[in-house]
Order: structure tokens, then C-alpha cells, then sequence
């Protein structure tokens, strides 16, 4: 009897740490598995600006609110510390990007809809040269950066995404 007892408390032991190990390897398999729904999010959101964008026929104006779905440049800087870019500030919450972000909805299961915000970034005159003489206006070439944010199964899960959308429009 003693020593079955010796042998099962080793045994014990090395079931009670393969649970544990299980137990962790299923936690991170679940994170792995909301970062993945966040960043498909955070895409979906980027592609559907961009899509946005590529369906204007119009360059579209910038307001310092956003209205009209493009911010003007260094307006949402100014909302926060100087030191840092508005995207990266920790006071640019959930609640921050709801009134300040349009909302694409993905994923049901998200616990908020991702959001994006497109800012005008600058602009560059054509430097193509066929219409000179004709009367017409050269196109300018507009530069948006787009920063949109996924959010996984967790309102903590968070995947900020960024690209420079260039466009030219016709005056």
C-alpha cells in the first residue's frame, strides 16, 4: 500500500502539469485565434475605405469633423499629445473611435464593429504634361492615410491597421 502511494503521488504530479500545460496551450490557441478575427477585421474595414475612396469621381472634401467621411490633415493630432501620432494615443479608446471612426461590420461576433478613419494627407500636382495647351486642369494627386482598428471576440483583442491610399482626381 505505501508504495503504490509512492508511485501515485509522481504520477499525480505529472498529470496535474500536463493539465496545466493543456490548460495554457488552449488559452493561447483562443488569443491566436481573436488576434486573427481582429486583424481580418481591421482589414475588411481598411478595404472597404479604399473601396470608398476608388468610387468617388470627385476628390471628396476634408473637414476638421470628419464629415463627409475624410478628415483634414493634423486635425485628430491636435486632439491628442504632441509627442505622439492621434493613432497610437491611449486616450483614442473603443468609445473614442465610435465618435470618431465609420463602422464596418465584418464579423458578428466581434465584440464592436471595426471602425476606420481616412485623413487627408497631401496632395501633388500631375506632373504629366499631355494636357498642356488643351485648356484642361492636370489632375492632382491626392495621398489619404487610412487607419482603421479591428477588434476581436474581446473588447480587448485590438489590431490597428494603416495604408496611404493615392489617388488622382480631376478638378
Amino acid at each position: 500500500m505505501l508504495v503504490c502511494l509512492l508511485l501515485l503521488i509522481p504520477l499525480l504530479m505529472l498529470g496535474a502539469a500536463a493539465m496545466e500545460s493543456a490548460v495554457l496551450g488552449e488559452r493561447m490557441a483562443a488569443n491566436s485565434e481573436d488576434r486573427g478575427r481582429a486583424f481580418s477585421a481591421a482589414e475588411a474595414a481598411l478595404e472597404t475605405a479604399e473601396a470608398w475612396l476608388k468610387s468617388q469621381e470627385y476628390l471628396p472634401m476634408a473637414a476638421n469633423t470628419g464629415e463627409g467621411g475624410v478628415w483634414m490633415p493634423g486635425v485628430l493630432d491636435a486632439k491628442f499629445s504632441v509627442t505622439t501620432p492621434w493613432w497610437h494615443d491611449p486616450d483614442a479608446d473603443l468609445r473614442w473611435w465610435a465618435a470618431h471612426g465609420s463602422p464596418v461590420v465584418s464579423d458578428a461576433s466581434a465584440a464592436v464593429p471595426a471602425r476606420y478613419i481616412i485623413e487627408q494627407y497631401r496632395f501633388v500636382t500631375d506632373g504629366e504634361s499631355t494636357g498642356v495647351g488643351t485648356g484642361r486642369l492636370q489632375p492632382v494627386v491626392a495621398f489619404h492615410r487610412i487607419t482603421a482598428l479591428g477588434v476581436g471576440r474581446r473588447a480587448t483583442t485590438r489590431v490597428r491597421l494603416q495604408s496611404t491610399f493615392v489617388r488622382p482626381y480631376e478638378r
